[in-house]
């Protein structure tokens, strides 16, 4: 083979390889809601990460009803004693939560719960209350990822229907 028929081939092997490739772009849910409605008790970070996932106020005339209600937002911690420490051993952490979505036609009730637990033996109180924000954190986008799920799977089966 030559150098130059080597040389072709590199570039069209390249030039093909290099087709397929696209810059990534993030989008939540793939859904634009018509308005998304939180109780008193969701708190503020929870509301800015749901509005950053989901559009709200579309303009398009295509979606009739679309929304989108979080309600019964709830954080409760429980700690778990054991042995002859004065001091609890464990911590849990369950976060619920209530949705209501309408898309179109459908509408679905479903409550969301996310738990974790995690180890309360830390010297440092400031440490372990930073761990604990951390892990709220991490159980509200699990939610998050959950309801996006739950409005995957509804688009889905109202485009089939």
């Amino acid at each position: 083979m030559t150098k130059y028929s080597l040389s072709a081939i590199f570039f069209i092997a390249f030039f093909v390889s290099s087709c397929g490739y696209n810059q990534v772009v993030l989008r939540g849910g793939g859904l634009d809601f018509n308005s998304i409605k939180f109780d008193e008790t969701v708190p503020q970070n929870f509301k800015d990460q749901v509005s950053y996932f989901f559009n709200t106020g579309s303009s398009d005339s295509s979606q009739v009803n679309n929304h989108l209600d979080i309600t019964s937002y709830s954080a409760k911690e429980y700690n778990i004693y054991a042995g002859n420490a004065l001091r609890a051993l464990e911590g849990e952490i369950t976060l619920m939560l209530q949705v209501e979505l309408r898309l179109n036609d459908s509408f679905v009730r479903k409550s969301f719960s996310s738990t974790k637990r995690y180890k309360s033996n830390e010297l440092n109180p400031l440490a372990q209350n930073q761990m604990i924000k951390l892990l709220k954190e991490s159980m509200q986008k699990e939610i998050i990822q959950q309801i996006i799920i739950e409005v995957s799977t509804l688009e889905m089966w109202g485009h089939v229907n």
